[in-house]
């Protein structure tokens, strides 16, 4: 066992004493009667009592000590050797150098140490005592008291292992721990706080607990009342507080913070949460871009859903406008011998279904269903040509803005769709004006970039935009809907809905930004053309309304209607007309007789397994089918050396059999 070699009082003692200590019987002779009082001390308290004799080394202990230690009961007196064996051998070294302070420096005598019970157990002590010297300043005689603290000892030591359990945890919590209290006069302030407090508001733990409102002051402005209504509610019903709101930083960092707490009342009527705080500006951000891609996938399939339903209304209405069209081409030539009073209720009824046809060519645009006729176009070249008609189209209170872009602009559209699109734009900007302002026309190459839903590559960007009224949200999410407008009855609601088809069949991407009182942006985006690009068109027209008797013509349609004007008008013009009700009729008088006719015209959608793109892909590499429909599919039809959109004018028609006849005979 470790000895000590302790000194004290100018005296040496051998190994396995403390200061002082020899074995000896009791008290000298001279201290009987302050003996005598602590004696009398120890009997009047259940504090362990010691008197310790330096000049002979005789060391007493109360009853009440011996007890602590399980001395054996007639046990008053002890050597210093048992005492020395009693001090938990970790802990004798530095009994000795306190007892050695205090005997030769007068340093207070005060402390804790382990002791060792008569059972083997350790007996956590806090022995304080003082030392009493004669006038030359030698000490004689050191008493004092001895106390077991090994219960306060223990909590202290499961608190020491509590807080660093607690240190541990928040350090490994991806976010700050918290003791937050409200006190009955409203008064507010934070207990602790983790070091995970930094990374979220960034400022130290510390700075946080001196003072709470710096937390509170970076609650963003929008969000605060909310979060101090949680608190208030929390407060008021004892349960859970949460919250998540947004937190600007002293760099200016907006993050998103997930609070939650547990609150229980205090005594003093006061209530104390414990809270932890995460960062979750990720979380929010991965929720935006879902919502916003569900928003996306949503606009998606809601225009496709309204694009198929104009579609089938297109169809069926231009299936009407060809019974109407034919009945009025077949007056139109009794029109010179009519009154005028007639004549011009004729005319009426040609420009009504002219204004009909127009209007299913844009419900059609919208359903991206439109016959294009896209050529290689500079759109520099087309807006300097537009520049003047829409120069004119603005009053002088509209300033009128133009930006080129720095190289050729070539795409590949539909010339007249174009400049049906970029007049349309102008009058849209033009009317979001009705106090003046400015148009702005900018074309702008956008290489290799990626736009949304296209294919990677280089782009030309043509856009239109104002400083007028803008759009709200609410506005801005419907723009592209047919029949929406904001322009009461002056407005059709059909101008961007066909702009969008338009853009979409053409290979492109229509977008609208805006806001309310800043104005609004249209963009169109097409793919950019090479310079040299196929230009694909519709065959030219020729031949005349007459004389085509020598043309045998095959007239496909299952609307009786249709089919009875339609076929008038043929017969009228001299061909060798046969008419098939349905494809699969048609298919049977093909295959009775593949040389029996020059042309086919045949609808694009009936009734039964044989539809008109089955006889173009068929017959057409040998016969030439014109294929004609209300709701024209996007890409054309194989095999057909025509698609065209109902109504369809007579001589239209008839200029198309002929040049597909005069083909043929030229081969």
């Amino acid at each position: 066992m470790h000895r000590a070699r302790c000194v004290a009082a100018g005296k040496r003692y051998r190994h396995g004493q403390m200061p002082g200590i020899a074995n000896g019987s009791g008290p000298g002779a001279a201290d009987t009667v302050e003996t005598e009082r602590l004696r009398l001390a120890a009997e009047l308290t259940t504090q362990g009592l010691w008197d310790w004799d330096l000049r002979t080394g005789d060391l007493w202990w109360s009853p009440e000590l011996r007890e602590l230690l399980g001395a054996a009961p007639e046990t008053l007196q002890v050597t210093g050797e048992e005492f020395v064996e009693r001090v938990h051998p970790d802990d004798r070294e530095r009994v000795g150098r306190a007892l050695r302070a205090h005997l030769d420096d007068g340093a207070p005598y005060d402390l804790e140490f382990r002791m060792l019970h008569e059972d083997g157990r350790e007996v956590v002590v806090l022995s304080r005592g003082r030392a009493f010297r004669n006038p030359e300043g030698e000490a004689y005689r050191m008493a004092g008291v001895l106390l077991d603290i090994s219960p306060s000892a223990t909590a202290r030591e499961a608190l020491r292992v509590s807080e660093r359990r607690y240190r541990d945890m928040s350090a490994s919590v991806p976010g700050a721990l918290y003791q937050y209290v409200r006190r009955p006069d409203g008064s507010d302030a934070l207990l602790s706080m983790s070091e995970g407090c930094f990374e979220l508001f960034e400022i130290t733990a510390d700075e946080a607990c001196r003072d709470v409102g710096r937390l509170w002051a970076q609650i963003h402005p929008d969000d605060l009342q909310g979060v101090a209504d949680s608190v208030a509610h929390s407060e008021r019903t004892l349960e859970p507080w949460l919250a998540r709101y947004r937190n600007i930083t002293p760099s200016g960092k907006q993050k998103w913070v997930y609070a939650r707490g547990m609150p229980r009342r205090l005594p003093d009527g006061g209530t104390l949460w414990t809270s932890i705080l995460f960062d979750v500006s990720e979380r929010v951000q991965m929720e935006e871009q879902l919502k916003e891609s569900r928003e996306l996938l949503f606009r998606a399939q809601k225009m496709d859903a309204l694009g198929q339903l104009t579609g089938g209304l297109a169809h069926d209405f231009n299936n009407l406008l060809s019974v109407i069209l034919s009945g009025l081409e077949t007056l139109g030539e009794l029109q010179p011998t009519l009154p005028q009073e007639q004549r011009a209720a004729l005319d009426d009824a040609f420009q009504a279904t002219r204004r009909g046809a127009a209007l299913t060519r844009s419900l059609l645009g919208f359903a991206r269903r439109a016959e294009l006729d896209p050529v290689v176009l500079d759109l520099e070249e087309v807006v300097a040509v537009m520049r003047p008609l829409l120069r004119r189209t603005l009053p002088a209170n509209i300033a009128f803005g133009w930006r080129g872009a720095d190289g050729p602009a070539r795409v590949l559209v539909d010339r007249a769709g174009l400049e049906s699109t970029l007049l349309n734009l102008v009058l849209n900007a033009r009317d979001a004006l009705p106090s003046g302002g400015r148009v702005g026309l900018s074309v702008t190459l956008r290489p290799g970039i990626a736009p949304a839903e296209l294919a990677a590559g280089d782009y030309v960007e043509l856009a239109v935009e104002d400083d007028g009224e803008g759009m709200t949200a609410e506005t801005l999410a419907r723009v592209f809907e047919p029949f929406f407008t904001t322009k009461g009855r002056r407005g059709s609601g059909m101008g961007l809905a066909m702009t969008h088809g338009f853009v979409q069949q053409s290979g492109g991407r229509c977008d609208v930004s805006s806001l309310p009182g800043e104005g609004t942006r249209v963009s169109l985006l097409f793919p950019r053309a090479p310079t040299r690009a196929k230009r694909i068109s519709r065959p030219a027209l020729g031949g005349s309304q007459r004389g085509f008797g020598h043309i045998r013509l095959l007239f496909v349609e299952d609307e009786d209607a249709v089919r009875r004007s339609v076929a008038r008008g043929l017969r009228r013009a001299g061909f060798e007309l046969t008419v098939a009700r349905d494809g699969e009729e048609a298919r049977k008088l093909l295959r009775a007789s593949s040389s029996a006719f020059d042309v086919v015209v045949s609808d694009l959608r009936m009734p039964g397994a044989v539809q008109g793109e089955h006889l173009a892909d068929e017959v057409g590499h040998a016969i030439p089918v014109i294929v004609v429909s209300g709701n024209p599919p996007e890409g054309g039809v194989r095999g057909a050396v025509a698609l065209l959109t109902k109504p369809v004018a007579l001589g239209e028609l008839v200029g198309h059999i002929a040049a597909a006849a005069t083909k043929v005979q030229g081969r």
